[in-house]
């Protein structure tokens, strides 16, 4: 039997988002599962995002992607309110319609983080009367912490929250069926639609690939930011930076300053544009006198050279939020990658919970313990032990296609 999804996606391969991801290592378990695919996808030339040419070799032939334009409307460039979402709404929503009006689609679904563009849901199962499946990435309707400063600024986040207050109701419960990459976020849509209790809910964080492993790992990568053949260890942490990582991050650097031969490298700490770039956690190992031990690039960096970083490294750092829902995706990676991972958590976290059991190479600190320095320090003194592959990794591309699939049938098809 076969069925037909179309996939809005906007931020697509080439371009490195993050929010494409899922889509990108699921597309071909789906494809073998008998899904047909037609995916509405941004042209990379529209984003100011930074490109990995490499990220199409990994793409399934039989994947149709549809191109539209991302530009900002004249009201969007006057009051600098422009966003993926914003300014890609009427091109996606355009090539939809036409998609939908000649073409029998079983459903549509959703897998960004460009919220401006999910009321395009509810509108299409009005108009077309077809289902729709969320994938959510990120929390839509956000409340900050007090002394969080709005990202993008207050304007923009005052937009964006006002949109998600009007359509966030609208669409998920008009919704087939919901998928998540942290249980939390499901728990909070509940609590604040309790109608959602009948709605289907997946929670499947992010996965990774082992063919990206694999090309990573080739002659067609390598990485500029340390030489890992000098007599040096080199860490690694691979990710964003901000404030909220450096409870995580202190007790790590506490170690360090015990251990000179260890070097740590901070990459791709900041998602700004270049001239907006700043070094968020290099401060904290200034003021502990780390400065030449620890590295941070601002910079984000080709995919594929990141995963390079990771595979080169004597040992992999996964620096945490505060936030208890907070799942990062990365860690999937990071395991494939092969060098013992040190992931420093928040006690009562997601990851805390969820992390623990994933691959033997894998060791979780507390980081608010009183005894994580002596850890961490120990994890230190360990590196040089080999690590075991693993094997039928549980997050891994086929694996969680095959959860993706069987979860879309369910809630799409009236037979699945």
């Amino acid at each position: 039997m076969s069925q037909r999804l179309l996939i809005i996606c906007p931020q697509f391969a080439p371009t490195n988002a993050a929010d494409s991801h899922r889509v990108r290592i699921c597309a071909e378990g789906l494809i073998n599962q008998g899904w047909q695919l037609d995916l509405i996808a941004c042209r990379p030339e529209d984003l100011p995002i930074n490109q990995s040419p490499l990220l199409c070799e990994t793409l399934p032939a039989a994947l149709r992607i549809h191109h539209v334009p991302c530009q900002a409307n004249w009201l969007g460039r006057l009051v600098g309110s422009e966003t993926t979402g914003r300014n890609a709404l009427r091109f996606v929503r355009d090539a939809g319609d036409r998609l939908l009006a000649k073409t029998t689609f079983d459903g549509v679904f959703f897998s960004t983080t460009a919220f401006g563009l999910l009321p395009l849901a509810v509108r299409w199962k009005e108009k077309f009367n077809v289902p729709f499946v969320i994938d959510l990435q990120d929390p839509w309707l956000q409340t900050l912490p007090a002394g969080v400063p709005p990202p993008g600024g207050r304007l923009r986040f005052s937009l964006a929250m006002s949109q998600a207050k009007k359509w966030e109701p609208k669409v998920m419960q008009n919704a087939s069926g919901i998928v998540s990459v942290s249980p939390a976020y499901g728990d909070q849509l509940r609590s604040r639609y309790p109608g959602l209790g009948k709605i289907p809910f997946l929670t499947l964080p992010f996965g990774a690939s082992a063919k990206d492993i694999s090309l990573a790992r080739s002659d067609q990568v390598s990485q500029s930011i340390f030489d890992a053949n000098s007599a040096h260890k080199h860490l690694v942490h691979v990710g964003r930076g901000g404030e909220d990582l450096l409870p995580s991050l202190r007790p790590l650097l506490k170690a360090l300053s015990s251990t000179a031969s260890a070097l740590l490298h901070l990459v791709g700490t900041s998602y700004a544009p270049e001239n907006r770039q700043k070094k968020t956690l290099m401060p904290l190992a200034e003021e502990l006198g780390l400065a030449n031990q620890v590295k941070e690039y601002p910079n984000r960096i080709d995919y594929f050279q990141a995963i390079r970083c990771l595979t080169d490294s004597a040992g992999i750092i996964v620096l945490t939020s505060a936030d208890p829902a907070y799942n990062a995706s990365k860690i999937h990676n990071c395991l494939l990658a092969g060098p013992p991972v040190l992931a420093l958590v928040h006690p009562n976290s997601v990851a805390q919970s969820q992390w623990r059991h994933l691959a033997p190479h894998l060791t979780l600190v507390d980081c608010l313990n009183a005894d994580a320095m002596d850890q961490i320090t120990q994890w230190l003194e360990q590196l040089s032990t080999p690590t075991t592959p693993i094997v039928n990794y549980p997050f891994e591309a086929v694996v969680q296609s095959k959860t993706l699939g069987d979860f879309l049938s369910q809630v799409l098809l009236p037979s699945g």
